[in-house]
């Protein structure tokens, strides 16, 4: 059981199979980001991604797990940007612009999960662009962009 142990209360609150409240992110990592311990986000952004996927390799269709390993996914990434290791940054992202777009096809009626994958892929648009790869960056800020809802929708 130790392997499923975690600080974050999102992550415990995920592994006892409790939803997690609407937009409610990994707060400790988030705070480590912003406080400019950027190594030890790194490195909780792995931990929480190992424990998603254990506990999604036993309840694959688990929503809040897969919401969550987007989150820890995208943190992840979002830290290495921020230590200017782009190159590292792209295997977390485009892998969570994966499982966003798993489960945007599953539902494709919700919005919620549309714009989880819009922000998903702006996301790696960013980092395509840092490490030049401009067409890359352009397709999936098209795809993002299509996703996101009209004025007046």
């Amino acid at each position: 059981m130790t392997l499923l142990r975690a600080r974050s209360s999102q992550v415990m609150g995920m592994i006892m199979m409790k939803e997690p409240e609407p937009g409610q992110t990994q707060p400790s990592l988030l705070l480590r980001i912003r406080d400019g311990r950027l190594d030890e986000s790194v490195r909780s952004g792995r931990r929480a991604r190992e424990i998603y996927e254990h506990v999604l390799g036993a309840q694959p269709r688990l929503d809040s797990g897969r919401l969550g390993l987007i989150s820890a996914l995208s943190n992840t990434s979002e830290a290495l940007r921020e230590q200017g290791q782009f190159a590292a940054a792209v295997e977390p992202i485009e892998k969570a612009v994966e499982i966003a777009r798993e489960r945007a096809r599953e539902l494709p009626e919700d919005s919620d999960r549309q714009a989880r994958l819009a922000a998903t892929l702006s996301e790696l648009a960013g980092v395509c662009r840092k490490l030049g790869r401009s067409t890359d960056a352009e397709c999936h800020e098209r795809e993002a962009a299509a996703l996101r809802p009209k004025p007046g929708e």
